[in-house]
């Protein structure tokens, strides 16, 4: 299958609408120009998310008070994504004026899978046995660093869904330094990159690029063709720019937590 740049497009906009419904811990959105979803028990901005918007200039305004009103009234965070797709074109000026800040700049980006990486030798990367979902929070509490009840939350809803989990090693320390995610767009030969968290006495060592070459290989033995990574531009975007990946859209978070009222 030939992906074009419009399904890629598609696919960085779309990333996490992958994630199935799961009644209680992840539900979506029934708000007309909106697609996105909200977990019950959680306020935070990656759990209560606004993911595609394709609203008018007319009606953006009322669209963003009615999610606000919905989360105010339980005085739970969220957050929403803006995407160079989305619309009307100035979304994130519009969700500033409504008190929503803006928290994280990405680079949508994407690599052929059989891109050659050269990672460091010294690191060893495997995949995380099914199961093991308390020692993947723990891991992804500690190095993103999130709060621990989101990670656990996440990791949960992740081993529901499929989602692989990658664990990295280097010598002086038995115990997993780095963990990482990818799961695979139903339907298309692609493979979405999941955030990567170093613990921070171990990073600057390639421990990063060696997740990713990892599960570039792994893409490869099930037949996928393209990787898709949202690559935050202080962080991990530079890194994935050396590599390969070409930059193909921009996207930001915006966030309103109870603390804005």
């Amino acid at each position: 299958m030939e992906i074009t740049s419009d399904e890629i497009l598609n696919t960085i906009e779309a990333l996490y609408l992958t994630y199935p419904p799961i009644p209680g811990k992840l539900e979506y959105f029934d708000i007309a120009g909106i697609q996105g979803w909200y977990s019950p028990g959680l306020s935070h901005p990656l759990m209560n998310l606004v993911i595609k918007t394709n609203l008018t200039t007319e009606n953006a305004d009322e669209t963003i008070q009615t999610v606000q009103d919905q989360f105010k009234a339980q005085e739970k965070a969220f957050g929403w994504w803006v995407s160079d797709l989305s619309l009307p074109a100035d979304l994130g000026t519009r969700l500033e004026a409504a008190g929503l800040a803006k928290v994280v700049e990405t680079a949508g980006m994407s690599l052929d899978v059989h891109h050659p990486i050269s990672a460091n030798p010294a690191v060893r990367v495997g995949q995380v046995a099914t199961g093991d979902v308390p020692i993947v929070a723990d891991l992804y509490h500690r190095a993103y660093p999130v709060p621990k009840p989101l990670a656990e939350h996440r990791v949960e809803l992740w081993e529901k869904m499929g989602f692989m989990q990658f664990f990295a090693y280097v010598e002086e320390s038995e115990d997993p330094v780095a963990v990482a995610s990818m799961w695979y767009r139903p339907g298309y030969p692609i493979a979405l990159l999941g955030g990567a968290a170093t613990l921070t006495e171990y990073r600057g060592r390639g421990i990063y690029t060696a997740l990713v070459a990892q599960r570039l290989k792994k893409a490869i033995a099930d037949g996928m063709q393209t990787a898709i990574i949202a690559a935050d531009r202080s962080t991990s975007a530079p890194i994935c720019k050396k590599l390969g990946f070409a930059e193909q859209c921009s996207l930001a978070l915006y966030a309103w937590t109870p603390l804005d009222s």
